[in-house]
């Protein structure tokens, strides 16, 4: 718990290598959300086509993406 507490104070007084850390931890966070966001839109269509499939039968309605 202390190594968290002085990289949040060197983050505060600018040092240069904990921005850059902290620059490069945002970077892979946003990275890993788009990643998430494309895998459950993904699974929002497999879902729909699946439904799909169990009210008409036909399983070539669904489309790859």
């Amino acid at each position: 718990m202390f190594w968290m507490q002085e990289n949040m104070a060197d983050l505060r007084l600018g040092a240069p290598e904990s921005v850059e850390k902290h620059a490069e931890i945002r970077q892979m966070v946003n990275s890993v959300k788009t990643q998430q966001s494309q895998i459950l839109e993904r699974l929002r269509h497999e879902q729909l086509c699946l439904e799909q499939e169990l009210k008409i039968g036909n399983t070539d309605y669904c489309l790859v993406l």
